[in-house]
């Protein structure tokens, strides 16, 4: 059976899930995942492209737009994390989607303006930011939860690596969890559900190892066990820019080793030949 190639919503110029779902047909792209997109979700019909989905993070798109945080220690931030992911994997389950992943969470709740801006979350007061203790704990929670509800549908649930760039300085260090391997394998461990992994993106793992002086493909070789899907881009390793790549890309051997991990090309705003060719990238590697 060949291995499906994902390409993300926010990879296309334009985010309407109408136009997306055309420029998929015309480059032949099989499978869309559903990230931050304009409009409502229609399935096409069946005999277009794309023929497969999954659902990432913040898919279905939130009115008002919020911060999805399943750390938070706010009751009303919280529940309304849990409510969205698990209305996305319900989702999922209906789409036939193998696995579901939301991001980490943070020690603090976060305007939308905050997320991928850190300067602005080097800002964050500081009596804004909870335990560290007591936000991993919520995760945790969180976690077990949303792995159960998911499992009994049919779906896997993953917990995506957070991004931490120099420019974020020690707030954001205290603010993200989830950036080191270690502290994602324990996640694994203290979640204790066979079912429930990781979503490696290695963007942010480059931007992170580079900041926090790890190697990255120790951090690879760590939760390798645990891997159930990679979002795949490039970047310097100082600003996670969702960047194109090619056969060089350092990230590519690692994917063979991981064949029943969900692979998604995860650009920004790139013109569709640009997104096609990187699918095509991929496809010799897997």
């Amino acid at each position: 059976m060949t291995r499906t190639i994902y390409v993300s919503s926010t990879s296309f110029e334009n985010r309407d899930l109408e136009s997306i779902s055309e420029l998929c047909e015309e480059a032949r792209i099989e499978g869309l995942e559903l990230s931050v997109v304009d409009g409502h979700f229609r399935l096409p019909a069946p005999s277009r492209y794309p023929t497969r989905f999954i659902v990432h993070n913040y898919f279905p798109p939130a009115d008002p737009p919020f911060v999805l945080n399943l750390a938070s220690q706010d009751g009303d931030s919280l529940a309304r994390a849990r409510a969205h992911c698990r209305a996305a994997i319900d989702l999922s389950q209906r789409l036939g989607a193998e696995v579901y992943a939301a991001h980490a969470g943070f020690t603090a709740d976060l305007s939308p303006r905050d997320l991928g801006d850190p300067r602005r979350q080097s800002a964050v007061p500081e009596a804004s930011l909870a335990p560290r203790s007591s936000a991993y704990a919520t995760l945790v929670e969180s976690a077990r939860d949303l792995s159960s509800y998911a499992g009994e549908r049919g779906v896997r649930f993953l917990i995506e690596n957070n991004v931490l760039a120099a420019d974020a300085g020690e707030r954001g260090s205290q603010l993200l969890l989830m950036v080191g391997a270690d502290e994602l394998a324990q996640l694994v461990e203290d979640v204790a559900d066979p079912a429930f992994g990781i979503l490696i993106d290695v963007g942010h793992l480059k931007v992170s190892a580079k900041t926090c002086g790890f190697d990255r493909e120790t951090f690879i070789d760590r939760l390798a066990p645990h891997i159930g899907a990679f979002h795949l881009s490039d970047n310097d390793g100082a600003v996670d820019s969702h960047a194109a790549f090619a056969d060089e890309a350092w990230f590519l051997p690692r994917l063979a080793e991981h064949p029943a991990a969900t692979v998604t090309v995860e650009l920004s705003a790139r013109p569709l030949e640009a997104i096609a060719a990187v699918r095509d990238t991929v496809a010799r590697w897997i």
